[in-house]
């Protein structure tokens, strides 16, 4: 067993997509698609724009939402 519950781990290891929710400099919610790496341990998350704004961002204001896309929840299943 991982470092999460099974059904965190089964939706890390399949996620496609995640999103990074932060404040920009007007108070204004601003939101960058990343793609989320699962080693086990910990949740890495990339992007292929080496430097963008996002990390000025979360330096403003570390308070920031990570939401992680289920690539089958549409598909009816309700255990996601």
């Amino acid at each position: 067993m991982g470092a999460l519950p099974e059904p965190i781990e089964d939706l890390l290891r399949s996620a496609l997509v995640g999103e990074l929710t932060v404040v920009d400099e007007r108070g204004r919610p601003v939101t960058h698609p990343l793609i989320p790496l699962y080693d086990g341990e910990r949740i890495y998350l990339t992007s292929s724009t080496l430097f963008s704004r996002k990390l000025e961002h979360i330096d403003g204001n570390p308070k920031v939402s990570v939401s992680i896309t289920d690539p089958v929840a549409v598909g009816g299943r309700i255990d996601r």
